[in-house]
């Protein structure tokens, strides 16, 4: 089973994945879109 965290700040989002194997798996992107309550991931 797959797993997901998600770390959304002001400049960067952080995603932290853990495949079914247990390894995990990063990744940094731009955040781009304002932080509001009709904001989505």
């Amino acid at each position: 089973m797959w797993q997901f965290w998600v770390d959304r700040g002001g400049t960067f989002t952080d995603i932290v994945a853990r495949k079914p194997d247990g390894t995990l798996q990063s990744h940094k992107c731009l955040t781009s879109a304002p932080i509001g309550p009709n904001s989505v991931i």
